[in-house]
């Protein structure tokens, strides 16, 4: 046991009270260097009272301008303001849409007045004919933040309304993306999964085809009124800008079906115009990049022309156009493409006949998958490209070509034969009775394919349609024979369960993507 005297009592004592004496000193002392430089230096009240509804220069119903006041010191703090779109209120499966932009950003765009000091952007994805809560939340340095949410309130959509959605899945346990991008006959548009319109090009947009591509956080489209061989660079602000894109040594082009991505820029599939004489339908690709500057072509009435006539055939045999016969048929019917980063290659469909393989550089056949009940089967020069299916439905008038993670052609698989008045009317090809989700797994080496994934879908849907792989499972886009909907929008898990239903009656959407819940610009 430790004895101490009145004298180390008094030793301890005193240690103890200076020990306490200091701490408070260096306290104060923080205190002190703090209060020089307080945590609030860049949330001054100006800020906090400034936030205003900028004036809207689109007149967009989906898009508002947001302003508030900032001095010198905040701004040269500043890293990013962001935006977050609260859901409706007893919205269980929607994510908030939010969108960032980056200090870089701000002053590329020139969202700073330097003169008023006034900092300006735009909140895009708002629902219509409601009081949207907003949280706005500015980001500066050492993790300092300024947030507030107001309210902002909107017009009514005329293309909206409240009867399209019919959500099978159980809300609780619903896991995916919450937004689509839907290609439509009024334009491009952005769908929440229960159906609300969150962004669209009201009274701007008249499309001569419904098809549109999302490159570097713009929509690429085509706008009537426009020469054919143009794109429309759409950005989710309102902005927007014409960019000519070049055909080569074509005279002129006009985009039908789908843009898609390609390794350099865009896949556009195009008609080949001279004034307004068509003299190839449909069976033309091109790629440009994002300035329209030309990359590659593929013309398929050469490619498969000169298959014949090394087989010893006559170009006509297959293939009718304005040079053989005065008059430019559909013959092929190009409505889907993509690009194979696994050997260099691009696949195209032919609604009409099959899916294609060609070289990206060589542009020679690769392979050839389709019905081998259709006329191109009984032709050698392009029998000899033919894949043998070992198991599973063969693929018919398919659209939407794209790829899954292992490498599986995923399609969606119509099931209408050939519809080309000259091919022999026993040559046609089979019918389905109902469209269906298909995904093929294919050996090069062996010229052989097989369906992996097989999901019949509730209706026929002859002629369009629209798949891809998503979280929940496969999103698709189709227009069915019946009953008469304008379109059907769904989610499938790969069990081949309906999780989501959404049935449009005011627009026609032909193709959908999942899209992002946040954009950093």
């Amino acid at each position: 046991m430790i004895n101490y005297n009145k004298v180390d009592i008094k030793i301890i004592t005193l240690i103890l009270i200076l020990m306490g004496f200091i701490a408070g000193c260096e306290k104060d002392h923080l205190e002190s260097k703090d209060s020089k430089n307080p945590p609030n230096e860049y949330f001054a009240s100006t800020l906090d009272e400034s936030l205003i509804h900028g004036e809207d220069k689109y007149n967009a119903i989906f898009i508002e301008n947001v302003s508030f006041s900032i001095n010198q010191a905040q701004y040269n703090a500043l890293d990013h303001i962001s935006f977050e779109i609260l859901p409706k209120e007893g919205s269980t499966i929607v994510e908030p849409l939010k969108g960032t932009y980056t200090k870089h950003y701000i002053e590329t765009k020139g969202f700073l007045d330097k003169e008023s000091m006034l900092i300006s952007f735009p909140i895009f994805g708002l629902y219509d004919a409601y009081k949207n809560r907003v949280r706005i939340t500015s980001m500066f340095s050492n993790n300092r933040k300024w947030e507030k949410v107001l309210q902002i309130e909107t017009k009514a959509y005329e293309f909206s309304e409240t009867k399209n959605t019919n959500i099978f899945a159980n809300k609780q346990n619903f896991v995916g993306e919450s937004y689509i991008h839907i290609v439509t006959d009024k334009g491009p548009m952005i769908m929440d999964i229960e159906g609300n319109i969150r962004w669209a090009y009201e009274d701007i947009l008249d499309l001569t085809c419904r098809t549109s591509a999302l490159l570097d956080k713009h929509m690429y489209c085509k706008q009537k009124g426009t020469p054919f061989d143009t794109l429309l660079k759409l950005g989710f602000d309102g902005t927007q800008e014409i960019i000519p894109f070049e055909c080569g040594h074509y005279s002129g082009a006009a985009i039908h079906h789908e843009i898609n991505l390609s390794p350099n820029g865009l896949l556009l599939e195009i008609h080949i115009k001279d004034g307004t004489t068509l003299k190839q339908r449909g069976s033309v690709l091109i790629e440009v990049d994002k300035t329209g500057k030309l990359l590659q072509s593929w013309d398929m009435d050469e490619i498969i022309g000169s298959c014949l006539t090394n087989g010893e055939l006559p170009i006509e045999t297959f293939i009718r156009n304005h040079a053989s016969s005065g008059k430019a048929l559909d013959w092929f019917h190009m409505n889907s493409s993509t690009y194979d980063k696994h050997d260099n290659s691009i696949l195209i469909s032919s609604r009409e006949n099959f899916v294609i393989k060609v070289g990206y550089s060589d542009k020679q056949v690769k392979w050839i998958l389709g019905d081998p009940t259709k006329f191109w089967h009984t032709l050698a020069p392009l029998n000899k490209y033919a894949l043998k299916l070992t198991d599973g439905n063969i693929n018919i008038g398919q659209h939407s070509l794209n790829f899954l993670k292992d490498g599986e052609l995923l399609m969606f698989n119509n099931g209408e034969n050939s519809t080309v008045p000259y091919f022999p009317k026993e040559k046609l090809g089979a019918t389905f009775s109902k469209s269906m989700i298909s995904a093929y797994q294919i050996s090069n080496d062996l010229k052989q394919a097989k369906e992996v994934i097989h999901i019949e879908l509730p209706y026929f849907c002859p002629n369009r349609g629209f798949v891809r792989k998503c979280k929940a499972g496969f999103l698709v886009d189709y227009i069915p024979q019946e009953p008469d909907f304008n379109s059907v929008i769904a989610i499938y898990n790969e069990q081949g369960k309906a999780l989501l239903e959404i049935i449009n009656h005011k627009f026609f959407a032909t193709r959908a993507f999942p899209f992002p819940n946040e954009i950093v610009f």
